[in-house]
């Protein structure tokens, strides 16, 4: 128990140090995490935080949805960010009524459960404005707003060979169009070796890309190939994809 505290407050207390974590919500308390709106208000708006020191790099979640589309999303649940209340109760209530959804209650129901068509039709909460943004959704909204720190997508569940597909291709394609020609500021703790990388618990990583060797070893240098470095893991980041090279 003393350990899994220690870890958890190590974690908080590194990411804290980065305002860039899930798109700002660290230092834009009032805003929900990985949305659109605190990109915006991280990047550009009144109390833009982007050129600070503290934003070392753009950090966001990503994991696919039971129909292969990517949402940026922190947790597997959907409760803390999209609680049952309010409209959302409604949607939940409806949602449930499906033959292949009545097996859950409200707060066990996960992203991975459900289409992209059924997550948006949740808002974020105490936004009602706000949806769960898809992966292009964010990243089109990086380039629209002019991001000029790097970026790190932290991978949090995929689970079809179509899904990793489509990350690498989405990624790739802001790189490529994007990033790498771009005047990118680096600050000076910044210590990983991307422009546009990505992030990854060992676990995640694993359960995302395969666990044996073989499919770690094509997916990483795919990777590499796509010049998007490798899969760092966060806090200590060190590439994971060395190993398989």
């Amino acid at each position: 128990m003393l350990r899994t505290l220690a870890i958890f407050i190590s974690i908080n207390v590194v990411f804290a140090g980065n305002f860039g974590h899930r798109g700002g919500s660290d230092y834009h308390t009032h805003l929900p995490e990985n949305s659109l709106i605190v990109l915006e208000e991280s990047l550009v708006g009144e109390d833009a935080i982007q050129f600070k020191d503290e934003f070392e790099y753009l950090e966001f979640d990503v994991q696919e949805t039971a129909d292969g589309e990517l949402v940026v999303f922190h947790d597997s649940k959907l409760r803390r960010m999209i609680p049952n209340e309010g409209l959302n109760k409604e949607v939940y209530d409806e949602l449930l009524q499906l033959d292949h959804l009545k097996k859950y209650k409200a707060k066990k129901l996960k992203i991975k459960h459900l289409t992209l068509e059924q997550i948006k039709l949740f808002h974020l909460k105490d936004f009602p404005n706000e949806k769960v943004p898809t992966l292009k959704e964010f990243l089109d909204k990086a380039k629209e707003l002019g991001l000029k720190k790097p970026m790190a997508v932290e991978i949090k569940s995929l689970k079809t060979e179509e899904g990793r597909e489509k990350l690498l291709e989405l990624v790739s394609d802001f790189y490529q169009e994007y990033m790498r020609d771009e005047d990118i500021i680096f600050v000076p703790k910044y210590d990983m070796s991307f422009k546009v990388g990505f992030l990854s618990f060992w676990w995640k990583f694993k359960s995302s890309f395969g666990w044996g060797r073989k499919k770690k070893k094509y997916w990483c240098n795919r990777i590499i190939d796509l010049d998007l470095s490798g899969v760092y893991m966060p806090i200590f980041h060190n590439n994971m994809c060395k190993k398989y090279l």
